[in-house]
């Protein structure tokens, strides 16, 4: 049912300071900040048009950092993305085990998500990618 790691999506106050922490600090692997006009992936934070998102690797893991303008110190946000293969019937299997979750949608980076908060507010995306051939 479930395949692929968990990623991690931060939510941070500052873009461009946590890209320049996670890479040029502790070393993480930059993927770039994603265009929202163009919809793709640019190296520089002037060309991404404002960008709300950027990607980090390390190791075999993912963490993308989300700009948050409502961000609150000593309140972190974080969402946890778990890649499923077919979101619909997971969707399904959850709530059949009575799980509170959101409708499956497609979203316009090519992944058909659903979300669950778990008893303590942790947000859990269950993700499949629609641009797998």
């Amino acid at each position: 049912m479930y395949e692929g790691h968990v990623t991690a999506l931060l939510y941070v106050s500052d873009l461009r300071r946590s890209v320049a922490f996670y890479r040029d600090q502790l070393g993480f692997h930059f993927t770039g900040y994603w265009d929202p006009v163009h919809r793709r992936v640019k190296d520089d934070y002037e060309s991404a048009n404002d960008p709300a998102y950027a990607g980090m690797n390390v190791g075999e893991s993912h963490i993308g950092l989300h700009a948050d303008p409502e961000f609150s110190p000593g309140r972190p946000r974080v969402e946890l993305h778990v890649p499923v293969a077919d979101a619909d019937a997971v969707h399904q299997v959850l709530t059949e085990r009575g799980v509170q979750a959101t409708e499956p949608q497609d979203e316009p980076w090519g992944s058909r998500v659903f979300s669950v908060t778990d008893p303590d507010g942790h947000a859990w995306d269950f993700m499949e990618d629609l641009t797998d051939p």
